[in-house]
């Protein structure tokens, strides 16, 4: 199943709602009502199993600074093809 959202607001209260279903969050970095950096803290201090990919037409070093990528938050620069989609979304679950 996918579910979408608007924004980082939306997407937490999806999450909230249907965490037992949800396995991977893709999230941009740049959103309105809540940005992906703070998206992805608050995700990850409640639900700590949960895979994350950040995108972003922008540097990952906006991630890389604040020590954000993980063994489970994985950046994909914009645009990315649905190969490199796959080839991350592999990592993060191998």
């Amino acid at each position: 199943m996918v579910y979408s959202a608007s924004d980082g607001e939306e997407g937490y209260e999806k999450i909230k709602e249907f965490v037992k279903e949800i396995d991977l969050m893709i999230t941009d970095i740049i959103m309105p009502r809540m940005n992906g950096r703070e998206l992805i803290r608050k995700v990850k201090s409640k639900y700590k199993n949960m895979k994350i990919i950040c995108t972003s037409g922008y540097t990952d070093g906006y991630l890389r600074d604040k020590n954000e990528l993980t063994e489970d938050v994985k950046f994909l620069p914009k645009p990315f093809s649905f190969e490199s989609l796959i080839k991350t979304i592999s990592e993060l679950f191998s």
